[in-house]
């Protein structure tokens, strides 16, 4: 089995953890995190394993603290702002991240979905560069 059909089954598995139905996945990358593009008949989603593709990468950002602290930061964005980010999707746990121990390892995996965001990615980071500093620095973004 390759990696890719690897993450493919260990993303199925972590889909069952939220209210999707027929969902079809695409693997998109590894790097960071696994991604996988999830559609439904209605929904777009971006699935992230956090898993990074090299051991000598800084484990911090896998922690899941910072991973929550990091949703929970995109959902003020989301909610209190008219900046575009990817909403992030609570499982039905509702929990923001959720945990997998890999049967063959062992290992313990986390992962997020965000809602997907069509567009030009340049063009969004641009929009978060310009606006985001003025509307920190008003106070504009209320804190969760």
């Amino acid at each position: 089995m390759s990696q890719i059909e690897v993450y493919e089954r260990i993303a199925k598995t972590v889909l069952n953890q939220y209210a999707l139905v027929d969902e079809k996945i695409q693997f998109l990358g590894h790097s960071e995190n696994v991604t996988f593009f999830v559609e439904t008949a209605t929904e777009k989603f971006l699935l992230r394993i956090h898993q990074p593709i090299s051991a000598s990468t800084d484990k911090q950002w896998q922690q899941p603290d910072i991973i929550e602290s990091e949703l929970l930061w995109l959902t003020a964005l989301y909610r209190d702002t008219d900046i575009v980010v990817q909403e992030p999707v609570q499982n039905q746990q509702g929990k923001w991240i959720t945990k997998l121990i890999e049967n063959d390892t062992l290992n313990i995996l986390y992962c997020s979905l965000l809602h997907w965001i069509d567009g030009n990615i340049s063009e969004t980071r641009a929009n978060i560069a310009t606006s985001l500093p003025t509307r920190l620095t008003n106070g504009s973004i209320a804190s969760t």
